[in-house]
């Protein structure tokens, strides 16, 4: 049997290409457990990194994590959550990790355009973009001690985002900013990839377990890996709505955090969406260890 892995990502991601086009990518969950206050002197709300997956897509095995189980009023279908702590992640299939250096990032000329998520190129030029710590890409037994929540490499399958969800109907401006430049937001990545097998393991270096999947419905299984508020703390926030302060908390693993953090601010008065925007996610400069 063969399946489509679908994996979206949300929230404090931090997206390094590598510098070779299409041979691989690094994802890291940025460590927002504990984050402190923001230059405006607001306190930004507490993170969770984690995977949230249907049970049913769930194949129980005996060397599995801790993870919660969720339901709520909307949805009658329990979901699964494995809440991550400064994990190495791997995909596995058969025992064995995806085939190395054929990523494929789509670009502005495709579809599901992946630089639809800010990049830091973009968002401050006049230095060249920005680029993450040295010690992101250490070999730690615990990431966490580096400012890293869950770690992982994306080395083959397609990343970009979804054309029909999680995307701004307005543009954004990076505030503040020294150039006009203004985009619409994702707030959502999307990797996608071929498995021919009929399971797919999501497996921590750190813990040496792992969760094993396999699709009720045999034809797509669908991930999310966040790093988001729990479920109804961002409604506590008290900063301007209009504002995503948390942003902020995307420059945390810059080699060089900027002097001046600068967020997204939407740049016309409408309806929002979705709503409120998620924490976004950050697209830093290339690297040849991605």
């Amino acid at each position: 049997m063969s399946f489509k892995l679908q994996v979206k990502f949300f929230g404090l991601c931090a997206f390094v290409p590598n510098t070779k086009v299409n041979k691989s990518m690094r994802v890291f969950l940025i460590d927002a457990r504990a984050p402190g206050v923001a230059s405006s002197g607001v306190r930004h709300v507490s993170h969770l990194p984690a995977i949230k997956f249907n049970l049913a897509d769930l194949v129980l095995g005996e060397n599995q994590p801790f993870f919660f189980i969720q339901s709520n009023s909307e949805n009658n279908l329990p979901k699964g959550q494995w809440v991550f702590n400064g994990d190495e992640i791997e995909i596995r299939v058969d025992g064995k990790p995806l085939p190395q250096n054929s990523l494929k990032v789509l670009n502005a000329e495709q579809e599901k355009n992946f630089y639809l998520i800010p990049s830091t190129s973009n968002i401050y030029p006049e230095l060249g973009g920005l680029a993450v710590k040295d010690e992101c890409f250490a070999n730690e037994e615990n990431l966490s001690t580096v400012g890293i929540a869950a770690r992982l490499q994306l080395t083959s399958g397609t990343i970009g985002t979804n054309p029909a969800e999680y995307i701004s109907t307005d543009e954004y401006y990076f505030s503040p900013s020294t150039n006009k430049y203004k985009q619409k937001i994702a707030s959502c990545a999307m990797y996608e990839i071929d498995i021919d097998s009929n399971e797919v393991e999501i497996f921590s270096k750190r813990t040496n377990q792992g969760l094993t999947f396999s699709p009720k419905n045999g034809e797509k299984l669908e991930l999310s890996i966040s790093n988001i508020p729990p479920d109804g703390l961002e409604a506590v926030k008290m900063d301007d709505p209009e504002n995503t302060i948390d942003f902020e908390l995307a420059y945390l693993i810059a080699k060089k955090y900027p002097i001046t953090p600068r967020i997204p601010v939407r740049s016309a008065v409408g309806p929002e969406y979705p709503k409120p925007l998620l924490c976004a996610s950050i697209i830093y400069n290339p690297d040849p260890k991605a």
